[in-house]
Order: C-alpha cells, then structure tokens, then sequence
C-alpha cells in the first residue's frame, strides 16, 4: 500500500499570511506524479498531495515554467498539470496542448490582471519534438507578444514570473538585468524573479512611459527546501497593492512590503516567517 503524505504542517506557519492576500502566487520546482517513484534531486518528483497543501495554504496559482519542469519528461508534465488542477489551483507557463497556451486573466476586485511565467532553462532536456508549449522557455519576443495579446484582451496590470540567473548569487547578473529591461520595455508591471535559491534585491524602475513604476523581484530565495547551502534557508513573501488612478483610470503600483521567512530543518521541515523560533 502507498504511502499516505500530508504536507499541510509544513506550512501552517505561513498560511495566515499566504491565505491573506487576494491573490498568491507560488513557484513549484517539482513534479507531482503518483504513478512513479518520488525522487530527489536532480530530477524531481513529488506526491500529489503537496498540490493540496500548498491550496490549503492559501495559494491560487502556481507556476510551472522552471529548470525541473522536464524532470519526469512529457508524462511529468501533464500529470503536474491535471495534480494542480483537481486540487483547485491554476497552473501557469506549462500546457497540455497549444491551445492552452496563453496568458492567465483573472478579475481581481475589480482590478483585470494578467499571469505570465518563463524559464531560461530546463536543466539542458529538450523539449519533444512538435511540443514547444509543454514549457514557455524564455523567448524576448514571445514575452512581448504575450503582454501585448494580455492588454489587448484587457488586462490592466501584468505580472511576469521569469525564472533565470545564478544560482546562489546574491546580486542580479548582467544578464537578468538585460532581461528586466526588456520586459519593462515590454509593458510588464510586476516582475517575480526565481532560480538563484537565496534573496537577491526588490528593485523599482520607472516605466518608460513615465507613468509609474515596476516592481521587480530578481529572487524571492528559497521558500521551503532541503538545500544546505548558505543562504538558501531564506526566502520572502512579498506582497503588492495596487491602486486605480483617481483621473486617469490607470491601475498600478500602490505599494509593496515583505515578510522574511526561513525553513525550520527538525524532525520535520517547515517554513515559518523569521522572527519564529522552534517551539
């Protein structure tokens, strides 16, 4: 008989403060596949009944679009999906088939969202062949067209998860910051950066139009891992507001704050927000 997981103590810490926002968005590096072994790293592969947990939590969308995405190939992807989906969340930058592929668009207290993710990297596995839409690989045009077909389908603020840089490199490379730019060029107005597994900087850079500002997180760290590399017990919740423009209409950044948060390694491994020691 298998083994029955529960994952909810893990996040018990946090789910006040997950389940709090309007909106919570989280980045899922493994698979959910219960049909095969679980596996640690390199190649991930997770119970199912993490989906459930991270719901419980207060998650509404999780991203799929990262280095592990190709873990468990094709099939791996797939019952990711259909995992997430029976357990209530919403899935973005994987897709079971082409026509799937688009931006995620959710009214949000009256305010007209748009949800995109990419990644750099899937840890050098190729996608099949004919089946680029399994995973939104980082491509400067596409990312454009995509914010574009968002506004033209309404979306009044777009949000762009972008896993990419180094790993346990404190500060943004070159290259993430080459890549920022063009997606605030682009039209992005919050940009939630992942990979590197430790914190690295909050940032806001005005918009060309010079009509607001965008949030960029390069990364948020690590949220709850194993990882005992320094640095890499760390991570931030970060939360947003926005605002319409009283005269224009426009919706944009309010403000932003953040809650630090560590994994407690005992027993068992949790996420709790910094300030909590183990009782």
């Amino acid at each position: 008989m298998r083994q029955v997981y529960d994952f909810r103590p893990a996040f018990a810490a946090v789910k006040p403060h997950l389940s709090a926002a309007d909106i919570t968005v989280a980045n899922l590096e493994t698979i959910l596949d219960d049909s095969r072994p679980y596996r640690g790293y390199p190649r991930f592969n997770s119970p199912a009944a993490l989906a459930k947990a991270l719901q419980d939590a207060g998650v509404n969308i999780v991203i799929t679009a990262n280095n592990h995405a190709l873990d468990q190939g094709e099939r791996g992807v797939l019952s990711t999906l259909a995992n997430l989906k029976d357990a209530g969340l919403l899935a973005i930058g994987t897709y079971a088939q082409e026509e799937d592929r688009a931006p995620l668009i959710l009214t949000v207290k009256g305010f007209k969202l748009a949800f995109l993710a990419y990644t750099t990297t899937t840890n050098g596995l190729p996608l099949p062949k004919g089946k680029d839409y399994l995973v939104n690989l980082w491509q400067a045009e596409q990312a454009a067209a995509d914010i574009a077909a968002a506004r033209a389908e309404g979306a009044e603020f777009v949000v762009v998860s972008l896993h990419f840089g180094q790993e346990y490199q404190r500060q943004p490379s070159k290259e993430q910051e080459e890549v920022v730019q063009q997606l605030v060029t682009a039209g992005a107005d919050l940009i939630l950066g992942s990979h590197p597994h430790v914190v690295q900087p909050i940032v806001e850079i005005e918009k060309p139009s010079g009509d607001g500002r965008v949030l960029v997180a390069y990364s948020l760290g690590n949220f709850i891992s194993n990882q005992k590399d320094p640095y890499t017990d760390q991570g931030l919740i970060l939360y947003a507001t926005l605002r319409r423009h009283p005269l224009t209409g426009r919706v944009g950044l309010a403000s932003y704050w953040e809650l630090p948060t560590r994994v407690l390694r005992g027993k068992e491994i949790k996420v709790v927000p910094a300030d909590i020691t183990e009782s």
